[in-house]
């Protein structure tokens, strides 16, 4: 095991380092996308991307509309 050839040595500095790069990319894209809503709520807003939606609430038992519940959907793709 003490044996490594300069090919062992220089084969693990790679994967050493393409696995920080992977590690350190993945941290990176989970920040952005954890920051993200934020920034496309605003943006929703300023395009006027929401909207109110208007639903019933039904008496199942008496078959009768017994309030309204207001809900704000998002338009966006």
């Amino acid at each position: 095991a003490d044996d490594w050839t300069w090919n062992d040595v220089w084969y693990a500095f790679l994967l050493g380092g393409m696995s920080g790069t992977v590690v350190g990319l993945l941290c990176y894209y989970l920040m952005s996308v954890r920051m993200r809503p934020g920034r496309e709520i605003m943006t929703a807003i300023k395009r006027e991307q929401f909207y109110v939606a208007y639903q019933p609430v039904v008496d199942t038992q008496a078959l009768r509309v017994t309030g309204l519940e207001v809900l704000l959907r998002w338009r966006h793709p």
